[in-house]
């Protein structure tokens, strides 16, 4: 069997009476997202009815994250309590004069999640945003936890996964996965 994949994927769709599309950001874990029994099990996966047209926009094999080499396997390897474990974030800001929402995703390795506020806002984007932020504007209010003005969302990047196990081991010189996306425009999800 071919190695154990963690896949970052976007996708886009258009639920009935939105006027613009819509974007997620979802995990899956695999050996080939392109696959067509694999673009079939990631579409199955999609909380969304069969009627919308979902699509990948661009995806990422995520190897490396934050100073850490990143696998995947089906066995538990052992570790030592407050190993690091992987956090998806969703960046939010805004700019003066520009009508729309900006985003940015990361990827933290912590041991540690009361750290992750602080180490999300310390990402450039966040300095960038607030140094453009209207003084009238309201901060951004999750529906899971109050984190200030520029994290959206937040997810445990291991807690959608039942049957695999995520590793990070120290690799401080790696260059991040997120920073080479597979672009693909529209790779839809419907067979």
């Amino acid at each position: 069997m071919s190695e154990l994949k963690l896949f970052m994927i976007l996708i886009g769709y258009r639920p009935k009476g939105f006027n613009t599309e819509q974007h997620d950001v979802i995990f899956h874990i695999g050996t080939n997202v392109e696959e067509p029994a694999t673009l079939q099990q990631i579409r199955s996966t999609v909380p969304l009815p069969k009627s919308v047209l979902v699509h990948i926009d661009t995806y990422v094999e995520v190897t490396q994250a934050d100073g850490y080499a990143v696998s995947v396997s089906k066995e538990k390897l052992s570790s030592t309590s407050g190993s690091p474990r992987l956090y998806y974030v969703n960046l939010g800001g805004y700019r003066k004069g520009i009508f729309q929402e900006f985003h940015k995703s990361i990827l933290l390795a912590l041991d540690n999640p009361d750290d992750l506020k602080k180490r999300a806002l310390a990402d450039s984007f966040a300095t960038e945003m607030d140094s453009d932020f209207a003084s009238d504007a309201k901060p951004h209010v999750d529906d899971r936890m109050k984190l200030g003005v520029d994290i959206d969302d937040v997810l445990d990047v291991q807690q959608g996964f039942d049957d695999y196990y995520i590793t990070l081991t120290s690799n401080p010189g790696g260059k991040d996965s997120i920073h080479s996306p597979v672009i693909k425009g529209y790779l839809k999800l419907e067979f």
